[in-house]
């Protein structure tokens, strides 16, 4: 995951390997390990590799600050 308040220099916020979605709608949650100093206003997902597999779906993506909790 990255963040940006321009859309031109990207922060790298997480980096996750080798995750297994066991099936359809599944649910996982990823904390950071350390909060960014600042938030950003744009947020990517940086998808390298999908288990040799072309093909890529997504059907929700939720973004929480800690404060939400």
């Amino acid at each position: 995951m990255e963040g940006s308040n321009d859309q031109e220099n990207w922060v790298v916020l997480d980096i996750q390997n080798d995750i297994i979605f066991e099936g359809r709608n599944t649910t996982k949650e990823f904390i950071l390990q350390e909060q960014p100093l600042e938030p950003y206003l744009y947020y990517r997902l940086n998808v390298t590799q999908n288990n040799g597999d072309s093909s890529f779906q997504l059907s929700e993506w939720r973004l929480y600050d800690v404060l939400d909790f």
